[in-house]
Formats: structure tokens, C-alpha cells, sequence
């Protein structure tokens, strides 16, 4: 029976950080029998081992000639197993734990440190991350590191490793972003030990640079006049409910705005939309209203998978002749979705534009 195999260097690198080249070269080698591998080597190999099938490691004879290297696995290396054609003196076998992250910092604030963090609402990309990370044993692979933001690598120069006097077990590092777009995003970081077999400290940064509310001043309409970005609904109606919700001329800046009319019978008149809110932060929500008859108001309602886990209301806003400003500040609690409601329980009419929602500093 044919032998099949196949060989891959490991040590694939997604973007080159810093300009560094990999400290550490691995093969991987797949066979179904004893096989015969040959591959291009600069420079000779140098006391070259591979992985037993328990994870012990055993040396490896190796013929080299003309810049290649001509090995072969005896049947006890398995189907898989890792090669190392040349062992540097620094490196440490017996190492069986990933590097950590330390002390993130992003933008001069201190972050409790966790596999994924999430930065809420931001007005741009960060413009400085900084942490440290650190292994036990091993050096840290800064060639071999990978960087995304959205999925996609970002420049060679976007982070950078930098030594510290505890040795190459430990860098500094410093990341710089790109201007986005508005946007959910989310920027992920794995970087490796130099260890025989690699291990990855990651990391993911979350953060939003799009607007928590979409299209607050309500100029995006459909054919039929509504709106694209917000819903209407009615609540708890009657045989007797009779109101209008729709999208009017006439607003406080820009063409349109929001008009919601209660006429008759059971009112619980609302337009809404859901809202990307982070739970445990305080938010500051503004805009402009003018309302005649009994005024209006506004709810945050946050939902979990079986039940609502907050329900927020604003003050009642008292009837306006002209345009008046509004705001409220409010807190908001873990929850799996978040929808925002610009309300009218009563008769009369109630106009809303400018709509805009920003997440409020944390103070220390």
C-alpha cells in the first residue's frame, strides 16, 4: 500500500509583527507509514529531535547536502508528530503552558485583563493598547504573532515588541489602529511562546465607533414614508384605539422628524429600535421634542433570553410649543438585547428629532 504524506512548517506567520522573523522553525508531518521526507534547510541542521506519540521527545538522524535536509520517521512517531531540525540552546522542552497578558492599558486606562475585553462605545479606534506579555519558560515569539482587526491583518507596523530586563520571556506590547469606519470591531491578538510545541496567549478587543442610535434625526425614509431605522408599534390597544405614528416635515434640524399622535381609545404609542448597549455602563441620552396634550416619554427595556432584566423610563416630558432639548443619564445591567422607545401614552401629539445616545466616561 502507497504511504501518503504531508509536511507543513507550523510556524505560519498571519502578519510579521514588529519585522521579526520567527524564532523557532517547526515541521509538521503527517504520514500513514514510514516515510522518507527531504526539505530545503539553511543552515545545517543541528541536534535534531522529534515528538513521540506520549509527548516525549527523541533525537531524529539527518543527512544534509546542498541546502537539504533527508530524514526519516521511524513507525513509533505516529501519524503526526512535530520536528525540530535544529534545537537552539535556549530552548526549553519541557514547557506545557501558554504565555499571559499583564497590565493592559488602553488609551492611559488601566483594564482588568481577560481573554476578551470589551471597550463599549468609543468615538474612534483606540489610539493606544499597551500590555505585557509573559511566559514561564520560553521566549516570546513576536515573529510569529498574528494581528487582525475585523478579521483582516493589519501592517507590520501597527504593533511593536519591545524587551524588557526580565529577558525575552517578556515584551512590552504597543498597538496603534488605523482610523475606522463606524462600526462594531473587533481587534485579536495571538501571540506564541518559542516552545518546541507553540502556545498562544490571545487576546480580543472589542469596540464601537458606530452610533447607538441610527439615524436620530430621522431622514432615512422608505418609499411608503416610513422609517428604515425605527419600528412603530402600539401597545395594550382597544376596539376604541385610534392613533397615527409617522414620519413628518417640519423638524428641528434637517427635513424630517418623528410625530406620534394619540386619538382615541387605549394609547400606548411608540416608535423604537434596538439599541448596542455593554451592561454595567451608564449612558447619556439626548435630543430635541416639542408635544402638545399630555406630553410623552422615553424607555430603555433590556432583555434576557426569558424575561426583562430592566425596564428604564425618563422623566414625563410636559407639553412644548417649540422645540425643547432633552436628556437623561441612565445605567443599564447585562442583558442579551437592548431597545430604545420614543413613547406617547395619552392624546395629543408628540414630535421627536435629533435623537442621539453616547455612553458616559467611567470615572475611577
Amino acid at each position: 500500500m502507497r504511504n501518503w504524506l504531508t509536511v507543513l512548517g507550523v510556524a505560519l506567520v498571519v502578519c510579521s509583527l514588529a519585522a521579526e522573523e520567527p524564532l523557532l522553525d517547526r515541521l509538521t508531518v503527517h504520514a500513514t507509514g514510514p516515510v522518507t521526507v527531504t526539505v530545503p534547510c539553511e543552515p545545517a541542521p543541528s541536534d535534531s529531535i522529534f515528538r513521540m506519540q506520549d509527548g516525549s521527545w527523541e533525537a531524529l538522524e539527518v543527512a544534509y547536502e546542498e541546502g537539504r535536509a533527508t530524514f526519516s520517521l521511524p513507525v513509533e512517531a505516529g501519524g503526526r508528530t512535530t520536528v525540530l531540525l535544529t534545537v537552539p540552546e535556549w530552548l526549553e522542552l519541557e514547557d506545557e503552558t501558554p504565555p499571559a497578558v499583564q497590565d493592559l492599558t488602553v488609551d492611559g486606562r488601566e483594564l482588568e485583563v481577560a481573554p476578551e475585553v470589551d471597550l463599549g462605545h468609543t468615538p474612534g479606534a483606540p489610539k493606544s493598547i499597551r500590555f505585557i506579555v509573559k511566559d514561564d519558560m520560553n521566549p516570546i515569539d513576536a515573529g510569529a504573532a498574528s494581528l487582525t482587526l475585523d478579521g483582516m491583518p493589519l501592517p507590520d507596523d501597527a504593533a511593536t515588541f519591545s524587551p524588557v530586563r526580565n529577558g525575552p520571556e517578556t515584551r512590552i506590547v504597543d498597538i496603534a489602529l488605523p482610523d475606522v469606519q463606524p462600526a462594531v470591531h473587533a481587534l485579536k491578538l495571538r501571540i506564541p511562546d518559542a516552545a518546541a510545541v507553540a502556545h498562544f496567549a490571545e487576546l480580543t478587543v472589542r469596540f464601537n465607533t458606530a452610533p447607538l442610535v441610527r439615524d436620530g434625526g430621522f431622514e432615512e425614509i422608505k418609499a411608503d414614508g416610513t422609517s428604515v431605522r425605527w419600528g412603530a408599534s402600539m401597545w395594550s390597544t382597544d376596539a376604541e384605539t385610534k392613533a397615527e405614528l409617522k414620519i413628518v416635515e417640519g423638524g428641528h434640524s434637517g427635513e424630517y422628524c418623528a410625530e406620534i399622535t394619540g386619538i382615541a381609545g387605549g394609547l400606548n404609542l411608540l416608535f423604537g429600535q434596538q439599541v448596542s448597549l455593554t451592561g454595567g455602563r451608564s449612558y447619556l441620552l439626548k435630543g430635541f421634542y416639542k408635544a402638545t396634550g399630555t406630553g410623552g416619554f422615553i424607555s430603555l427595556i433590556a432583555d434576557g433570553d426569558k424575561s426583562k432584566e430592566q425596564y428604564l423610563n425618563a422623566p414625563h416630558f410636559k407639553p412644548a410649543e417649540d422645540w425643547t432639548p432633552f436628556e437623561w443619564t441612565f445605567s443599564v445591567k447585562p442583558a442579551k438585547r437592548f431597545s430604545l422607545y420614543l413613547r406617547n401614552a395619552g392624546k395629543g401629539s408628540i414630535w421627536y428629532d435629533d435623537v442621539a445616545l453616547e455612553e458616559v466616561a467611567q470615572t475611577e
